[in-house]
């Protein structure tokens, strides 16, 4: 993955350059590619744990209340 862009080839703008160009793009296009899958997967699992914390804090938040309501003996 790694490409070595010759300074004397980019001053010139030859073919051997766009050639190489074309392959970073691509390389970029591929990184940027996985990154968003993994995005998608990371930001799906915290959403699933968000959910879960906010359903155990209502259950937690509830219990409470009925607690606090009970007499005192």
């Amino acid at each position: 993955m790694t490409v070595k862009l010759d300074f004397e080839e980019c001053l010139k703008d030859s073919p051997r350059f766009r050639a190489d160009i074309e392959v970073v793009q691509s390389d970029v296009s591929e990184l940027e590619t996985r990154l968003d899958k993994v995005r998608h997967k990371h930001m799906n699992g915290l959403l699933c744990h968000c959910s879960t914390f906010r359903n155990v804090h209502r259950q937690a938040h509830t219990e409470v209340s009925v607690v606090g309501r009970m007499p005192v003996k």
